[in-house]
């Protein structure tokens, strides 16, 4: 009699997980996707629309140091801030106040609004306007890497990439705006930033009493860990400064930053690049893979390598290509690493304010290091020099390098999210039989994962339920909310079919049976 409803079930089963993916997909994206969490995008937007469009610097010649002569002034003032500013509130135990957000929003947005006035004399407006800026928009990133790391793991993985979003609208509205109203515009982004800052923090503040967590891992009030720098962010900063010294000599020795766009008549380079920080954030709703700076610097490395190739070429279409490819390492780099500097430091690996200042500073220094390179290399030889080249090798030499002081794989076993779950599976193992028991186990997992279309996050939830590991376990271990875990627990039932704990292990028994 239970035959052919079993077949009914198995019948309906594909149209029922399709709809529960997407489903799944939705509300993630509505239910810990909120928009004031994508204020950290409105930063990076600054530095486009500041500097690779016409709306601030209309006369401009280039990108970079080459768009207005208070670029490196406050280049330098952020490096340095940053520095300095991850220290210091690194030190603090609780987070940056809602004020010193107001008040670093507030002197970004002046210093933009200062360096297209002629109220005052030249060198004056350049040192007040730049150092204005380099100090909000250092400050702005730090306390938002602050802020990033109270949100749970799932949060912040989608809003992270999320906020390259902001980058793309920015393409497609700010090169077509005349010199008086982008100015405004631009200078409107650190303080729209700022305000998003604030009510995210409000939210936060509001939300840690009430959430009362038992372990230290998910709690924000916390005192943060002490004040020191890990290895991975030791590493991270290297090869960030590496990367960007690269590409900043790269886009600073273009001989015109505007060929392509008057070409194309839209950034198109700026809006593929700024949409692989959304693929990223389609990749961790429907997939869940963790962040991994190891994994995306590998990404970027070929496309680095290539735009090195090409630079020799001045045409359109070199033009294009490097500027894309530069685009997407761009985007991809940063992302990647707020994404494993919050992580670390939601787990109470690392702090947060000093690992956004350190690694954020690196590739701060990086970029103004290759700036100034290409001034010089520029202003000595010029764009046409055969010297070009012996430029170029430099450089790919400089790249190579950061492969000596790539995460080996111990290092990314070790920086993981399940590194301490996976470690303490193998060596708190008393014999050879539960090690052959666990591989078993995971075996079925997986097997299981695939004949019911489970997602990343489902599969590892569910080899934790397969060890009889209870929900507050399973949100302290990883990181998540409690309607997050509960939600993953409800599809992984739904998905295999089952109604309670008991019938789940025996599932998982009976497939290990067979196994």
């Amino acid at each position: 009699m239970s035959t052919p409803r079993k077949t009914a079930k198995k019948a309906i089963r594909p149209h029922k997980q399709s709809a529960q993916k997407h489903t799944g997909f939705i509300s993630k994206l509505e239910g810990t996707l909120k928009f004031h969490y994508l204020g950290i995008g409105f930063i990076w937007a600054w530095v486009y629309c500041s500097y690779e469009t016409p709306a601030v610097y209309p006369l401009r010649s280039g990108m970079g140091i080459n768009a207005d002569d208070s670029w490196i002034v406050s280049a330098t003032v952020v490096t340095i801030a940053l520095f300095i500013g991850g220290i210091l509130l690194g030190r603090q135990q609780k987070p940056a106040s809602s004020t010193l957000s107001l008040l670093a929003a507030c002197c970004a947005t002046i210093g933009t609004l200062l360096s297209t006035s002629t109220a005052l004399p030249a060198e004056i407006t350049i040192y007040t306007s730049g150092t204005l800026t380099g100090f909000g928009t250092a400050f702005l990133s730090i306390i938002w890497g602050q802020a990033l790391a109270k949100l749970d793991t799932e949060t912040s993985e989608l809003a992270i990439p999320a906020a390259s979003i902001i980058m793309v609208a920015s393409a497609l509205v700010f090169p077509y705006l005349p010199p008086a109203v982008g100015a405004i515009a631009a200078a409107s982004l650190p303080l729209i930033s700022g305000l998003l800052l604030v009510v995210t923090q409000h939210e936060l503040n509001v939300a840690a009493p009430l959430s009362e967590p038992k372990s230290d891992a998910l709690n924000t009030n916390a005192t943060p860990p002490r004040l020191h720098v890990s290895p991975r962010i030791i590493k991270m900063a290297i090869l960030l400064f590496m990367a960007y010294v690269t590409s900043g000599f790269l886009e600073a020795v273009f001989p015109d930053s505007n060929s392509v766009f008057s070409a194309l008549t839209i950034d198109w380079p700026i809006i593929i690049g700024s949409s692989s920080g959304v693929i990223i954030m389609v990749s961790f709703l429907l997939f869940a893979q963790r962040p991994t700076f190891d994994t995306y610097f590998k990404g970027i490395a070929p496309l680095v390598v290539t735009t090195l190739a090409l630079a020799a070429w001045n045409d359109t279409a070199a033009l294009f290509f490097k500027s894309t490819f530069l685009a997407i390492t761009n985007t991809i780099l940063t992302v990647a690493t707020f994404l494993c500097v919050v992580n670390a430091a939601q787990r109470r690996q690392d702090n947060a304010a000093l690992g956004t200042g350190v690694t954020q500073g690196a590739l701060q220094l990086g970029v103004l290091i290759g700036n100034i390179a290409a001034q010089q290399f520029m202003a000595h030889y010029g764009q046409g020099s055969d010297k070009l080249l012996f430029a170029i090798a430099a450089l790919s030499i400089l790249f190579s390098l950061a492969w000596y002081v790539y995460p080996t794989e111990q290092d990314r076993r070790l920086g993981s999210p399940t590194a301490s779950t996976t470690i303490s599976r193998t060596t708190t193992s008393p014999d050879n039989t539960n090690a052959s028991s666990d591989s078993t186990l995971e075996l079925v997992c997986d097997q299981l994962a695939s004949m019911h279309s489970l997602s990343g996050r489902e599969r590892e939830i569910l080899s934790y339920l397969a060890r009889g590991r209870s929900q507050p376990y399973i949100r302290e271990e990883l990181i998540l909310s409690k309607n997050t875990v509960a939600t993953h627990v409800k599809h992984i039932y739904q998905k295999l079919d089952v109604h309670s704990r008991q019938e789940l292990l025996d599932l998982i028994e009976e497939a290990a049976l067979r196994a």
